[in-house]
């Protein structure tokens, strides 16, 4: 979407600070990195080690933390950065909201209900008993399952597959390749072989919910998988069946849920980390990146490596590991003396 340019006053007044002397009138068109702004863009300056490339940068006016140590001829100066930043971005990159359009390619049950100017685009399949809120985007190639429910202002983005009886929270965003309600995956030994285990369940999503390209959450075995309200998960995150995601946690890529996994408030979960079957992870915890969780974790914890432990015991592992060479050399020499002094 293209938007007008805005003067530096104009934009200033959006942040609440003061522009820059003799720029008030100055046209700004965009957002751009220091290296490669040009000059009708806004910039800005994070920490100390980006001062160097502020000084260089042909942005109109960089915005810079008000306590940072910079002096320059067209900073202006914010409370918070990142707000600002946001602001910004909001102005420049505006979301495209839903056209209320459906297209001539979408097959739609007839007693699906739509509610006010949702957009359904190109080759979407919507099946019956299905409920979309006003407002929300369906992109193209989408799948949604029968008599699941997604709230307002959703963006669906396309190749998002929503399997039957779901349930979506209103302004949640899923990406594109995700798959929602996929069976839980689970085999036990009956009537002498393997057999699956059907899993009716489903998966709940609360509002305000983030989920990445190509992330996949089953359904649960009969209850629900349930994602609490304003929790983000990155790309390629798995979230098995009967998992309980509380709200407010950050999941980052390539994390894996097993089942019946339980994760409190406020949690946050680097890449790459497993999390065994019927763990329960407290409020507030934090997982470092390649962990392997196989315990219950209190509330409040800090927890790095596999399996598992405080970051201080890791530290000290790791130092070991690192100087075992030099270890083992001590510990020949001391065997020597032990053997001399035993003949």
């Amino acid at each position: 979407m293209t938007v007008p340019p805005i003067t530096v006053a104009d934009f200033c007044e959006k942040l609440g600070a003061a522009p820059p002397t003799g720029l008030n009138n100055k046209a700004l068109t965009g957002i751009m990195t220091l290296e490669r702004a040009g000059e009708q863009h806004v910039s800005f300056v994070m920490k100390e080690k980006h001062l160097a490339a502020a000084q260089q940068s042909k942005a109109a006016v960089i915005l810079a933390f008000e306590k940072l140590n910079f002096n320059h001829p067209r900073v202006v100066r914010v409370r918070d950065l990142m707000g600002a930043v946001l602001t910004a971005m909001e102005y420049f990159h505006p979301e495209s909201p839903s056209t209320g359009v459906v297209h001539d390619s979408a097959i739609i049950a007839k007693d699906v209900k739509l509610g006010t100017n949702v957009q359904v685009d190109a080759q979407a399949i919507i099946e019956s008993g299905a409920e979309i809120g006003g407002n929300t985007i369906i992109g193209a190639g989408v799948f949604i399952g029968a008599r699941t429910r997604i709230g307002s202002g959703c963006i669906i983005a396309p190749r998002v597959t929503i399997l039957h009886e779901c349930h979506v929270g209103s302004r949640v965003r899923i990406h594109s390749g995700a798959v929602i309600g996929a069976d839980g995956f689970r085999y036990e030994v009956a009537r002498g072989r393997l057999m699956k285990i059907p899993q009716v369940g489903s998966v709940v999503i609360g509002d305000d919910v983030e989920i990445g390209a190509n992330t996949t959450i089953d359904r649960a075995f009969l209850d629900e998988t349930r994602i609490g309200n304003r929790t983000k998960i990155d790309n390629l995150v798995h979230i098995a069946h009967n998992v309980i995601v509380g709200t407010d946690c950050l999941i980052v890529a390539q994390t894996g849920a097993a089942g019946s996994v339980k994760i409190g408030n406020g949690v946050i979960i680097a890449g790459q980390v497993g999390i065994a079957d019927h763990i329960e992870i407290g409020d507030r915890s934090r997982i470092g990146g390649k962990s392997g969780v196989t315990g219950d974790i209190p509330p409040g914890s800090d927890l790095i490596g596999n399996p598992a432990i405080a970051p201080r015991d890791y530290a000290r592992f790791t130092h070991f590991y690192k100087n075992i060479s030099s270890y083992m050399k001590r510990m020949r020499v001391i065997d020597r003396e032990e053997s001399r002094d035993d003949e």
